[in-house]
């Protein structure tokens, strides 16, 4: 939550510290906003929409950096994976074990197959693997 009545420049600016020091990739950001009969919303220090909605959005483009970064060292990463019953552009879908979101181009696999898949590229979000070859 960013915005809480008394947040100052420089919470906020801790916040963002504290966020970039832990290995998260996600989190859900929230602005505040009061709620009536609730104690905080009769508190000093309320923010403006518009102080609320910038440091929504530094603490969005924070995070989505750090999933960013994640997702890239994951490029060259044997990884396994469930197959679901999901495709995207001829791409069999699949959910790694660290719950990402894997395609599988051109894959005629069944869903409900558990398999190793190398990363070789990352899009939008989505990581693009191969299966490894069953030979080693």
């Amino acid at each position: 939550m960013v915005g809480f009545p008394g947040e100052a420049n420089q919470d906020h600016e801790t916040s963002l510290r504290f966020i970039e020091s832990l290995p998260f990739t996600y989190l859900h950001v929230f602005p505040y906003s009061a709620r009536p009969g609730t104690p905080a919303a009769t508190w000093s220090g309320q923010c403006n929409g518009r102080v609320l909605r910038e440091r929504s959005q530094e603490m969005r483009t924070l995070i989505a950096r750090k999933r960013q970064g994640f997702l890239e060292a994951q490029i060259g990463r044997v990884l396994s994976v469930l197959t679901l019953d999901e495709a995207e552009d001829d791409a069999r879908v699949a959910l790694s074990t660290n719950y990402l979101k894997v395609a599988l181009p051109f894959s005629d696999l069944a869903p409900n197959t558990l398999l190793d898949v190398r990363v070789g590229r990352v899009r939008e979000g989505i990581l693009y693997a191969y299966r490894e070859s069953q030979d080693g």
